[in-house]
């Protein structure tokens, strides 16, 4: 079953590798390339588009509003002339409010409108960017194992062909051939394992990074440059901390948050105060003699006649029955609710930059801890070499010696990659990702 689980894997790998191509990426080109061609980061920029209609939305409460009637026809009957006659009519009407307590609310609320916008596309691309460099990490660490389990194997199939060597002269029996050859396959099942993941990883990445995986029959993924190494880190809390503060996208994007509800709050309560406008109306009449017999229903007000009115009007709400109260209330509590998890966002952030400190320094001591036992893992492999080649050791031998070779070299590249998610923690918790070397702009 072991053996039948190997083929099918290996023929599926070889189907796989005929239909796949690779193209090799940096990091600051992946960078470039997610800030460009990212589907949730553009989704953000025609939001920021959209923000701007509705900044002039919110701006017309204050402008003037005016509009014009027009109407045409033929009239007959005992109220009009006796014969069917033409006749047409222009209304106009037009207003300019002079006193709201809403305008100034509205004014601010629709800049806020445009500057949420944007800090919604900060915080979007912030996240994009920082899923991007997991991914990117994420690809390179299982390019890493796949590359070890290649080494491992090669190791195995040494081993396997010299068994068979001493099989053929006499040396042994078949078990040791037979254990040798199933340490073997087993390794080549984990690295068919491995190579799928490495393949999820990169087609993961390259959806963040906004491109086509498949091209035809043809899939092309992304291939991290460089080597998955290991950098020393240093979380400095107290200026860090600060940093967080200021630059984080989704702690300013939630600060305007909380300013807009408190507008959105007081364009609600304007309802409550006095409304004063400017109004003027008129109707013109071509030939007022055709268009009604019908008496003055206002004194001194000919309907039959072209006419011009202005002046102003004064309404004031008296009873609220509730609607704008409450209405009022439910913003309020909206914006409560944003404050508290604001300020619980705020309160984190020392304590998330002291989880990133202590794993830094779990990493480094766990990297010089796996450097230490590397060459020491190397040379029981060898020995353990020799001493199945003297008769001397089992293959169960050899099999501990490799699978001991095979965890510190995977603890290492383990090491190297939770090493490089500190740093992308450490990013993304500053808001780093929005520096002006990645030309993040709207």
């Amino acid at each position: 079953m072991t053996a039948f689980r190997t083929v099918l894997c290996c023929l599926l790998l070889a189907v796989a590798a005929c239909a796949e191509t690779s193209y090799p990426v940096t990091l600051t080109e992946c960078y470039q390339r997610t800030v460009a061609h990212n589907p949730e980061i553009q989704q953000a920029r025609l939001n920021l588009e959209r923000a701007a209609g509705a900044q002039l939305v919110f701006a017309a409460r204050a402008f003037p509003r005016a509009r014009t009637q027009f109407q045409a026809g033929a009239m007959q009957g005992s109220l009009y002339s006796e014969k069917p006659a033409p006749f047409a009519v222009v209304g106009s009407d037009a207003a300019q409010p002079l006193f709201d307590a809403g305008i100034p609310a509205s004014r601010r609320r629709g800049a806020l409108e445009v500057i949420l916008a944007q800090q919604q596309l900060y915080r979007v691309t912030s996240e994009q960017l920082y899923a991007m460099r997991v991914a990117f990490w994420q690809t390179a660490l299982a390019r890493e194992l796949a590359r070890i389990q290649r080494e491992i194997a090669g190791y195995a199939a040494a081993n396997e062909k010299r068994e068979q060597e001493r099989l053929a002269i006499g040396q042994i029996g078949k078990q040791p051939v037979w254990q040798a050859k199933i340490q073997s396959l087993n390794l080549q099942v984990d690295q068919a394992h491995v190579e799928r993941e490495q393949r999820a990883a990169a087609t993961d990445l390259a959806l963040l990074l906004g491109e086509s995986v498949a091209t035809g029959a043809v899939v092309r993924l992304p291939v991290p440059e460089g080597k998955l190494e290991y950098n020393p880190l240093t979380v400095d809390s107290a200026v860090e901390s600060r940093r967080a503060l200021a630059q984080r996208p989704d702690l300013r994007w939630l600060r305007e948050m909380v300013r807009a509800t408190r507008e959105d709050q007081r364009m609600i309560e304007a309802d409550l105060f006095p409304f004063v406008t400017l109004a003027a109306s008129g109707q013109y009449v071509p030939k007022s003699g055709l268009y009604t017999r019908a008496p003055q229903i206002v004194t001194g007000r000919d309907p039959r006649t072209t006419e011009a009115l202005g002046g102003g009007t004064w309404t004031w709400r008296m009873g609220d029955n509730g609607a704008i109260i409450g209405a009022s209330r439910r913003v309020a509590a909206r914006r409560e609710a944003m404050e508290v998890t604001l300020r619980r966002l705020e309160e984190n952030v020392p304590r998330e930059l002291a989880a990133l400190s202590g794993a830094a320094e779990t990493a480094a001591a766990k990297m010089a801890a796996l450097r230490a036992s590397l060459q020491q893992a190397k040379e029981l492999l060898q020995l353990a070499e020799q001493r199945v080649a003297l008769g001397e050791a089992t293959q169960l031998d050899y099999r501990n010696a490799q699978a001991n070779l095979l965890s510190t070299q995977t603890g290492l590249a383990q090491a190297a990659f939770e090493s490089e998610l500190v740093r992308a923690d450490l990013d993304r918790i500053t808001g780093r990702y929005l520096d002006v070397n990645l030309k993040v702009k709207p």
